[in-house]
């Protein structure tokens, strides 16, 4: 018996038909079983607790030991840790607080929005996030030296500049049109940003570690045609969010570094 399956396909305008064998590749795939717990390496017993937690047999014990590690929001383990929160509004709120602790010069970066139909543009912006139409870019990202972000783009996956990157701005970089330029940002993994660095000489020698990171611009659909062509919209800013505070969502999968710590606010937690 022959492998795979056929697609017919009739040429317009023609009465016979086409039959194309298409072979399937799955037998050619193994499985890897990934049998190993690297998430909380070096702390095996939160990582039994939440193992437990997961088949909802936790302990009196595992209460305990969780219980121990309440703080109230102005305690002093929870300096530098990124809070982890379920609501858009908490997380907002964390990381107005945490900007507000910062005593450098507030800048207040606003995105360039366009249009291919629509002159003068104005983008629906997402009132929990702040974000541009369906981006994840936000309108006016607000920043500081030394405030906590993450990039929210994916620049180069390979040169480790990828959504969900964690780091600290160092530096703030203007033009001669006093217009913001170049965002100078120590990420958490050294490794994020080798290659730019490399390409970047000059700025490397004067912030050693650290990235240069410009502004993107992304293009987006809109809803609806307009005579004919589809609406498609663009947005230029920085691809960075501030990260004193995240949601569960965008933290998902992400590795905070110690000896930076995580607090994570239950009483967001929905659903």
């Amino acid at each position: 018996p022959v492998k795979g399956v056929y697609i017919w396909c009739q040429p317009k305008n023609q009465d016979y038909l086409h039959a194309f064998h298409v072979q399937s590749h799955w037998e050619q795939f193994e499985v890897i079983s990934l049998m190993e717990n690297h998430r909380q390496k070096g702390d095996a017993e939160y990582a039994d607790i939440l193992n437990r937690i997961r088949v909802g047999e936790i302990t009196e014990d595992d209460m305990y030991i969780l219980s121990k590690r309440v703080r109230p929001e102005d305690h002093q383990d929870l300096i530098g840790g990124t809070v982890i929160a379920s609501k858009h509004a908490v997380v907002n709120r964390y990381n107005r607080l945490g900007l507000q602790k910062i005593k450098s010069k507030l800048f207040e970066i606003e995105a360039i929005n366009g249009h291919n139909i629509i002159p003068n543009y104005i983008p629906k912006i997402d009132e929990k996030k702040g974000t541009v139409g369906t981006t994840a870019f936000v309108q006016t990202l607000r920043i500081k030296i030394e405030c906590r972000v993450m990039m929210i783009d994916n620049l180069d996956v390979t040169d480790g500049l990828c959504n969900g990157s964690l780091g600290t701005v160092k530096s703030i970089l203007k033009g001669k049109t006093d217009e913001v330029q170049i965002l100078i940002v120590k990420f958490d993994n050294e490794d994020s940003g080798r290659e730019v660095r490399r390409h970047h000489p000059n700025l490397s020698k004067a912030f050693p570690g650290c990235t240069p990171i410009k502004k993107k611009l992304v293009k987006y659909s809109t809803s609806g045609k307009s005579n004919g062509a589809s609406n498609v919209a663009t947005v230029q800013q920085f691809p960075l969010i501030l990260s004193f505070a995240s949601t569960t969502h965008k933290i998902q999968g992400q590795t905070i570094v110690a000896p930076r710590r995580a607090a994570v606010d239950l009483r967001s937690v929905f659903g």
